[in-house]
């Protein structure tokens, strides 16, 4: 039977959150939707906690043997909802108010011609609980509705948790990523469907400074390089502000102070585009 959302929630051993997550769902006024939750657990912790919890809550729990590793894990959800629209939720972000979900599918139902929405959003830190806003400046929105790929420049649409789209484009996120996985996604939906609403308001609210999260392994790591340099080969030519991306890797090869084609190669990165080339002959000429 159809249902207007899947919400999707990605877990992988930790449900210290993930209690406030499955929450923050069960307490939306909006009801139209399932839950799939996608564990990618070597342990029974999650499964566990999930029937010693929720064991009265219509929860669709799959472990995955063996693990998927991320974001295979989060196709893994995806692949097997049902709902017309996806809510993609990781298990430390949650619904910042019971009106939230609502939200999401009132912009989806009332702009039949728009594929993907997102919202404003509250990041807190884990450590310290300190919370702060992140929205797109009209600047930002302004300049994605005229160009998809410039979300490639800075994130300002925000985690996966902050956005909603139809399952019907049957885009998927790319495994070949990890730093970039969410705007190599954004790029793809966009490019093939430009239209998006945005929601100001802070509907979700997501997890910051974590331990637990995958991203802290890659925090000033030239991993980073290697993503870019693949996420550039997708955007279309034709879509290319050349100038701009040249500043982009300029200021990345200062920033790692990488100078030579080996240093490039140290990040996994062989055959570079000659624009990336070029970028780092300007800061081989800075030394």
């Amino acid at each position: 039977m159809a249902v207007s959302v899947s919400v999707c929630i990605p877990t992988y051993e930790q449900t210290k959150f993930l209690k406030r997550t499955l929450d923050s769902v069960f307490s939306q006024t909006f009801t139209d939707y399932e839950v799939i939750v996608s564990d990618d657990s070597k342990s029974d912790k999650v499964k566990k906690f999930i029937e010693s919890n929720y064991g009265d809550k219509k929860i669709a729990y799959h472990q995955n043997k063996p693990s998927l590793g991320s974001p295979a894990n989060w196709d893994a959800a995806i692949k097997r909802a049902r709902g017309t629209y996806i809510k993609i939720l990781h298990h430390d972000d949650w619904f910042s108010g019971p009106n939230s979900l609502g939200a999401f599918v009132t912009a989806l139902d009332t702009n039949p011609s728009v594929d993907f929405v997102f919202s404003g959003l509250t990041v807190e830190d884990a450590k310290t609980g300190k919370r702060r806003r992140h929205r797109a400046r009209d600047e930002d929105i302004a300049a994605l509705r005229k160009n998809p790929n410039t979300v490639f420049f800075s994130n300002f649409v925000g985690p996966p948790s902050s956005t909603m789209y139809r399952r019907s484009l049957n885009i998927h996120y790319d495994q070949h990523l990890v730093w970039a996985v969410d705007i190599a996604f954004y790029i793809d939906v966009l490019n093939h469907s430009p239209q998006f609403v945005y929601l100001p308001e802070a509907l979700m609210t997501t997890t910051n400074n974590a331990g637990h999260q995958i991203t802290n392994e890659f925090i000033n790591n030239k991993i980073e390089i290697k993503e870019y340099v693949y996420l550039f080969r997708k955007v279309p030519k034709s879509w290319r502000d050349m100038r701009r991306f040249f500043h982009f890797f300029l200021n990345r090869f200062r920033h790692y102070d990488i100078r030579s084609l080996k240093d490039l190669e140290k990040c996994d990165v062989t055959q570079p585009p000659w624009l990336v080339r070029a970028a780092l002959m300007r800061h081989r000429m800075e030394a």
